[in-house]
């Protein structure tokens, strides 16, 4: 068969798809799917392995533990992007009360799997456009979580809401690779100051100064802080049970 006729079939097949009415699946949400909230501790877990390998600090020496994933969650708002995207996926069976509202009452019929479609990926792109504003992940991240939860999507409407479920946490999971990346890009950029100041043997030790101009605060967890030092190019760690203080100059 020639490549043309091929692609012409494929697009055929497509486009009688698009036609057909649309069909809402009816397989339900099992109480099985509980344990996807394991995910939450998980996804501080991806974003805290992602942020520290973005200074060089690889996997194999992990200085957090579960306080440190679920807390990074909070200071994050992790679980804020979580939430969106939840609501975002378990309205999305709303799509058919969304299209019938802005027709006329005469008018109303089973609708077609175009516009279910049509509906969703404007849907999502407000979602994108909003993390693109905010500046939440990078722009080179944009096209691949766009590409995931639109897959996500896809199977969760057409094919099974678990397996589409099951797309979204790594949908999800992504997204915090993306945020930590950002994150770390921007603190690079910022080079966060804080004057620290941890206990000696025989007098307090200062590790970091507002005003020092080769160092700056990587991160701080329940126990390590991390300092980049970029004019030797080291990363100092230090026990975070040895911290006296930290002071900082209020912005005005």
């Amino acid at each position: 068969m020639p490549f043309s006729n091929l692609i012409k079939n494929s697009l055929r097949k497509i486009y009688l798809i698009l036609i057909k009415n649309y069909k809402p699946l009816d397989n339900p949400l099992s109480i099985k799917l509980v344990p996807i909230i394991a995910v939450l501790p998980f996804a501080g877990f991806i974003y805290l392995v992602s942020y520290m390998f973005k200074f060089g600090i690889g996997y194999d020496s992990l200085y957090f533990n579960v306080n440190d994933c679920i807390t990074v969650l909070y200071q994050k708002g992790i679980l804020f992007y979580m939430v969106i995207l939840f609501i975002a996926g378990a309205s999305l069976p709303l799509i058919s009360v969304i299209i019938n509202f802005f027709r006329q009452d005469e008018e109303r019929e089973e609708f077609k799997n175009w516009q279910v479609l049509l509906v969703s990926i404007l849907y999502l792109g407000i979602i994108i456009f909003t993390f693109y504003k905010l500046k939440t992940i990078p722009q080179e991240g944009i096209f691949w979580l766009s590409f995931t939860m639109l897959l996500a999507t896809l199977v969760y409407l057409f094919k099974s809401k678990i397996e589409g479920l099951l797309l979204s946490v790594i949908c999800f999971t992504s997204f915090c690779i993306l945020y930590a990346i950002n994150d770390a890009e921007n603190r690079k950029i910022e080079k966060l100051k804080f004057d620290i100041v941890i206990k000696e043997e025989r007098r307090p030790l200062k590790i970091l100064s507002e005003t020092d101009s080769c160092q700056y605060l990587i991160k701080k967890t329940s126990d390590y802080i991390f300092i980049m030092n970029y004019c030797e190019n080291k990363v100092k760690t230090y026990p975070a049970s040895d911290l006296k203080f930290i002071s900082f100059t209020p912005k005005k």
